[in-house]
């Protein structure tokens, strides 16, 4: 096939998005605010943005208000941005609780529990079709701990986190990340 026929045979058109945590975390001595960020991705013609739920980019807190979740709305429509995912914090940690995985203690997996909804709610208000989870904690696991049942924990609370997602049409999706436990490489 020609060069020239090649683009009228694809049934699909392909998007880029760019992560706002690239320009917000990561060693910048300066780190760009959000608004500093989807202006640079909008110039250099990013059809969306996966918004950093961290590093005071898109934060449940930030963005508690309505009017603030709308402005946030009306900005990346302003830019032409798409907002294509939202990754709550790395690890899912809320600080002074022990992540949700490794705890026995009710009250601190309900407070877990609320500040993923938080986040849903955060979601849904923007249109966001996914949420990036992990599991709560960088890796290996401590010693002494019972792999299964920290296993055990983790599947069930992201079957509680996607069954929460799914009403409101937002998939939950696994971020496999060098450095977390259960993420290894395998032979197929």
């Amino acid at each position: 096939m020609s060069p020239e026929g090649m683009g009228k045979s694809m049934s699909r058109q392909v998007k880029v998005s760019l992560g706002t945590w690239s320009t917000s975390s990561f060693g910048l001595e300066r780190p760009a605010d959000l608004e500093q960020t989807l202006k640079v991705a909008a110039a250099f013609g990013f059809d969306g943005v996966e918004l950093a739920g961290f590093a005071d980019h898109v934060t449940s807190d930030r963005y508690e208000q309505p009017a603030a979740r709308r402005a946030l709305s009306a900005m990346l429509d302003d830019l032409g941005l798409e907002p294509v995912l939202l990754a709550p914090a790395p690890h899912g940690r809320i600080d002074g609780l022990p992540p949700w995985p490794l705890t026995d203690d009710r009250e601190a997996v309900a407070l877990h529990d609320g500040w993923w909804a938080e986040f849903f709610g955060l979601a849904a208000d923007l249109g966001i079709k996914r949420m990036r989870i992990d599991p709560g904690m960088r890796g290996p696991l401590p010693y002494g701990v019972d792999y299964d049942r920290v296993w055990d924990r983790l599947v069930g609370m992201f079957g509680r986190l996607a069954e929460q997602g799914a009403g409101i049409g937002c998939s939950v999706v696994w971020e496999v990340e060098s450095g977390q436990p259960f993420n290894k490489p395998a032979r197929s």
